[in-house]
């Protein structure tokens, strides 16, 4: 099977998602505030249902990577994971 990446440029210049596509589908990082319409067109674009859409993973709990992380998780139905370390760190309820 290939592995696909796709990058989902949410924030102009500051940041990006990743979709990584291989068994399943993985969100890695949600990006910053008020890009969901954003990332549902590039879902849209790929041919991919959100519902498709089984991980969100946060590499840290910068704003800029998790601003979206509960709009993300309610759209998908996909469980977000974070290390440990970094859950209390970003100031939002993921």
């Amino acid at each position: 099977m290939v592995t696909e990446i796709h990058r989902l440029s949410l924030m102009l210049g500051r940041n990006s998602s990743y979709l990584i596509k291989e068994d399943g589908l993985i969100v890695v990082d949600a990006g910053g505030p008020n890009q969901g319409k954003k990332f549902r067109r590039r879902l849209k674009d790929l041919s991919i249902h959100p519902g498709d859409i089984s991980l969100i993973l946060l590499t840290h709990a910068h704003w800029e990577h998790i601003a979206l992380a509960s709009e993300f998780k309610q759209l998908t139905g996909g469980k977000v994971a974070i290390n440990q370390h970094e859950k209390d760190r970003g100031g939002t309820s993921i």
